[in-house]
């Protein structure tokens, strides 16, 4: 399904070029490699043979252990199946737990809903979030609900995904919760049902999943709380990657993302709880995890408006024997949240630099990084040395 080359049609360089990229994007293969030799006893036909390396993977069921200093340790376990029964449908059921969420959901999936390659999934989960304990302002919540989701093919490289759903939230507040949160709860309310609608288009040229070094990923989303709904708003957002090999072994990599949020209707002001943050090892590292932007008591609020940029230059070990799974860096980042696009303030941007480091381990993607906070503003929280150990999915 994956491969453009058709058998028994005219070979096409570009056509066979195109199927390795494919394979390589799919995640599962470190390696994918690609002979055309003839066809013994013809001299105007050839094999099409691809040799794959598959990653290390944990079967169908995984337990897994990380750790963020955002949100501190983090327990998993998930019973997946890719090819459940042989159709190549994916279901999973998951249970996360972390000292700010935990989260248990049940998700499938059918890759090739239509020959056309027209996706389409379903989820339901329930989630209890303490705010609190992400250094950021507190409140608490519990939410469930569930959505389901098509992705459709426009063209080689660009697809457009839809969803519906529908999420049941409870907030509450605490003695330290910040006035602006109980306000708003009290204009609006502590407790509602959300119908959401999502949309998204993304454009994708790169050359495999892991460690790219061609090619560009942007994406363009809206996500709204649809009239009928206990509160109205909707989220705007867009992120690039652009992905360019300065020679065998550097790579430079330049990321923008912008996202942006308002309420609108009867709603009064944008929901704290679907506030963007920024600072950390996903944003501007060198800054505590998020805790850049808008401040009550030394605890962040965040924002409905957030502006994040990256350079870095990537390049393997030198003298390791596997260079598949492990990546050093070079990287400067600029960024931070504001309470409304209309407070946005170019000085108010915070920069940082320093080196990185990314392992695809067994239990997933182990992320150092060394930053130093280039422009600290004397309520800045800043941290030199940041890491995060993804658990596996």
């Amino acid at each position: 399904r994956e491969l453009r080359q058709l058998e028994g049609g005219w070979i096409s360089t570009e056509q066979v070029k195109r199927s390795r990229v494919r394979l390589q994007r799919l995640g599962y293969f470190e390696e994918v490699n690609v002979e055309t030799p003839a066809v013994p006893g013809t001299d105007d036909q050839v094999d099409v043979n691809f040799n794959v390396k598959e990653r290390s993977t944990f079967g169908s069921f995984v337990f897994g252990v990380g750790f963020s200093q955002s949100q501190g340790l983090l327990l998993n376990s998930s019973v997946s199946e890719d090819n459940f029964l042989g159709t190549g449908k994916r279901v999973s059921a998951t249970i996360n737990n972390s000292r700010v969420n935990t989260i248990y959901s049940f998700s499938y999936t059918n890759p090739y809903y239509t020959q056309d390659g027209v996706s389409r999934g379903f989820r339901l989960f329930w989630r209890t979030t303490d705010a609190g304990r992400a250094n950021v302002a507190d409140f608490t919540s519990d939410a469930y609900g569930g959505n389901v989701n098509y992705g459709i093919p426009l063209s080689e490289y660009d697809t457009l995904r839809a969803s519906v759903g529908l999420e049941h939230t409870k907030l509450k507040t605490l003695s330290t919760t910040p006035q602006a949160y109980v306000n708003y709860i009290n204009d609006n309310k502590d407790e509602f049902d959300v119908y959401q609608l999502g949309l998204s288009w993304s454009h994708d040229t790169r050359n495999r999943a892991f460690f790219p070094d061609a090619g560009i990923l942007q994406r363009l989303s809206l996500d709204a709380a649809v009239p009928g709904s206990g509160v109205t708003y909707y989220k705007l957002a867009s992120r690039t990657s652009w992905y360019q090999a300065l020679n065998k072994y550097f790579t430079l990599v330049a990321e923008g993302d912008v996202a942006y949020g308002e309420a609108y209707g009867d709603t009064s002001g944008f929901p704290f709880f679907e506030n963007y943050y920024a600072g950390g090892i996903s944003s501007v590292r060198g800054y505590r995890a998020n805790s850049l932007g808008p401040k009550e008591n030394g605890r962040a609020l965040g924002g409905a408006f957030r502006t994040l940029a990256s350079a870095e230059v990537f390049f393997p070990p030198p003298f390791a024997a596997d260079t598949n799974s492990f990546r050093f860096g070079i990287f400067f980042d600029i960024g931070n949240v504001f309470a409304s696009v209309d407070d946005f303030d170019g000085s108010e941007l915070r920069y940082s630099t320093g080196v990185s480091a990314l392992w695809l381990s067994p239990l997933g993607p182990l992320t150092f990084s060394f930053g130093k906070a280039l422009n600290k503003q004397a309520q800045d929280d800043t941290e030199i040395f940041q890491f995060s150990l993804g658990a596996a999915f």
